[in-house]
């Protein structure tokens, strides 16, 4: 992950920042204000300004690739469970700019703001701007070249979103973002005059097929190893796979990421088998299939039955058993395992 960006682009960058806070958008907008920008063949990224409500300064823009479907999460929240601390980081792809204090700045980016020559006047709101990127899986981390101008880009288009909205008529963001229209601009549409009404296009939210975990491919040497093991009838196994908030380094400087955890418990006894444990980023379902691999081994065996709680991680692990012969059923979740996975969180 190369994050040395040019020194034109920096300084371009702190001063996109700074035209967009001495603007301030968010007296126009609230946060759910949404602006679609076109993005070719993959659809719409969407933009949303941040600090109607006083709290966080500064502008979000959403990758197409999870543009929609994180609308309309934001949108349900409220009336939703509580969702897994990681659930945001593994879907969210974008880029944001936080417009905050010194103290919340790290030391790459006090470094980037002296390399462009700006040092705020004392006493100055939101004086440090603050640009990350998301990329799913990984904590937000600082941006690189392409995601720069990117939001170079996006925060002169908030700007001209602010300037427009509030004469727009029907515009109304209170509305739930499934039942109303959103504004959607060309990606080429010049930021150098002022915005009118003809340019934008409103368009309903369209949401992506539900998200499903591809079958893990099976390696045939790792399977026959797994044939060879003598079957135990009357026997089963429980596995569970769940991504863990906790901080892991990234190589060469790159954005930290978050690891899957893999369980897997002896369904008679309820004792647990060493854990199986790797990136979020790899495919879903390998640290279970890791962990059920150490378990048949410590139990120099084949269950007759793998059960999980989780029917993703069913379809992910279900090549695998069903070609070492174990039946995979998807049931609720055991007492023994919600108390693993609470003595570990």
């Amino acid at each position: 992950m190369n994050l040395d960006l040019p020194l034109d682009l920096e300084r371009e960058l702190v001063s996109a920042a700074l035209a967009f806070r001495a603007a301030e958008p968010w007296r126009e907008l609230a946060n759910s204000d949404y602006l679609l920008v076109e993005d070719g063949t993959r659809g719409a990224r969407a933009l949303s300004v941040l600090g109607n409500g006083g709290q966080q300064y500064g502008l979000q823009a959403y990758a197409a690739e999870c543009a929609m479907e994180w609308l309309a999460l934001i949108d349900q929240i409220d009336a939703m469970p509580t969702l897994a601390p990681t659930a945001m980081f593994e879907l969210l792809d974008g880029e944001s700019l936080e417009l905050g204090s010194k103290k919340e700045a790290d030391t790459r980016d006090l470094a980037r703001l002296k390399r462009a020559g700006y040092q705020p006047a004392l006493r100055t709101r939101m004086a440090w701007p603050m640009f990350r990127q998301f990329r799913p899986a990984h904590f937000p981390w600082h941006v690189e070249e392409a995601a720069a101008r990117r939001l170079i880009g996006d925060l002169a288009r908030a700007r001209r979103w602010a300037e427009l909205a509030p004469g727009l008529e029907g515009r109304d963001p209170d509305v739930s973002v499934v039942l109303r229209k959103l504004p959607l601009v060309a990606a080429d549409l010049t930021t150098e005059r002022a915005w009118t009404a003809a340019d934008l296009r409103w368009v309903p939210l369209k949401l992506p097929a539900q998200r499903s975990p591809a079958p893990l491919a099976v390696d045939a040497a790792e399977l026959a190893a797994w044939r060879k093991l003598p079957r135990k009838a009357g026997e089963w196994l429980w596995v569970d796979e769940r991504p863990q908030m906790m901080q892991i380094r990234g190589e060469a400087g790159g954005a930290p990421y978050f690891p899957r955890l893999a369980v897997c418990l002896d369904g008679r006894s309820g004792m647990a088998f060493p854990p199986g444990m790797g990136p979020a980023a790899r495919p879903y379902g390998t640290s279970a299939r890791e962990a059920l691999g150490q378990a048949l081994r410590f139990m120099k065996g084949r269950p007759a039955e793998v059960r999980t709680p989780n029917m993703h991680l069913a379809g992910a692990l279900e090549p695998w058993l069903r070609q070492a012969d174990i039946v995979l059923k998807v049931q609720k979740e055991p007492p023994e395992l919600e108390q693993l996975w609470a003595m570990l969180g």
